[in-house]
């Protein structure tokens, strides 16, 4: 995408630039022109030189034009890394209307949702090789277990400041673990096995501060699943220079197989934020009955949803 834009022609230029590229004619990139600055909503800089656009701009016209130029192989590489929600959108429906039409959409990214919707084959590269080539379902649950846990990590993890967000730091986590009911460090678990969270905090040297605990898990494409905040009971008073350990007891482990990140902070008596640590510790849900027939199959979802079912004649 904006392979043969010159940096020194105008937008409108460039179209017709790249359109002799691929060797169209005159009257036929014409004739889609209207349809391509219409897409790109860059027609108020179509005449300023592409020199002068910004990054989402210049990715808008570049994808408009090779999206609208009928090529046979549409190469996309990562192009949905800029641009607003609503853009994004409206490319992966374009590329997906191109497939429709019979054409090829190569389509590059480590966005595991846009994959999901566009995509009905993978391949998963690995240094340069090819890893797998399968329909797309099977590649991403390739992708995803390429990063094996590290058996060393199950043990508390010592809290950085590279994973940290934000925050006022008066109030700090420093260590963070994941354990089982029977009170043993782990990583992996399988689905329905409750766990308990725990971590360490410290006030070093500063008033008593009340404060909240929560935590949130996510998934690898940092789709948010859930939080929990320490809503329920009377926020806990912690006295200058404490450290104190902290645990919270997932009863409620609705996650299918997969990767899962968890975020943890604290909170201020007025919900202000003290810490907030993102991604701090990797845990694996593994699969039961589903181990002993066939991989599971990611295109049910996350989450195992409780219901009660009844069958009635």
């Amino acid at each position: 995408v904006g392979t043969g834009f010159h940096p020194e022609l105008t937008g409108r230029e460039n179209i017709y630039l790249n359109g002799a590229i691929l060797g169209m004619k005159r009257d036929e990139i014409t004739r889609k022109f209207d349809e391509i600055v219409d897409f790109s909503e860059v027609e108020k800089f179509i005449d300023t030189p592409v020199k002068r656009y910004s990054s989402g701009m210049y990715v808008r016209l570049a994808f408009a034009v090779a999206a609208h130029l009928d090529p046979e192989i549409l190469v996309v590489d990562e192009v949905l890394a800029v641009g607003d929600a609503e853009f994004q959108k409206k490319c992966l429906g374009k590329m997906g209307d191109v497939a429709i039409e019979g054409r090829t959409v190569l389509f590059v990214s480590h966005n595991l949702d846009s994959i999901k919707k566009l995509c009905n084959k993978g391949i998963l590269l690995s240094e340069g090789r090819l890893k797998v080539y399968n329909d797309i379902y099977s590649v991403i649950q390739e992708y995803t277990s390429v990063i094996e846990i590290n058996e060393k990590n199950a043990n508390p993890v010592d809290v950085f400041n590279n994973i940290r967000k934000t925050g006022t730091k008066e109030v700090k986590v420093t260590k963070v673990g994941i354990k089982d009911v029977q009170n043993n460090y782990k990583l992996e678990f399988l689905i329905g096995e409750p766990f308990i969270i725990e971590f360490d905090i410290e006030n070093e040297n500063r008033p008593s501060k009340n404060i909240s605990c929560w935590f949130s898990f996510s998934t690898l494409n940092d789709t948010k699943l859930g939080t929990s905040i320490q809503y329920d009971q009377q926020s806990y008073e912690i006295s200058g220079h404490r450290k104190v350990k902290i645990t919270a007891e997932f009863h409620d482990n609705v996650f299918f197989p997969g990767k899962y990140y968890l975020t943890v902070g604290i909170l201020g008596k007025h919900l202000d934020i003290l810490d907030w640590c993102e991604n701090v510790v990797t845990i694996k849900i593994l699969p039961t009955f589903w181990a002993n027939s066939r991989p599971f199959d990611n295109r049910i979802g996350t989450l195992s949803l409780r219901s009660t079912w009844k069958i009635t004649s």
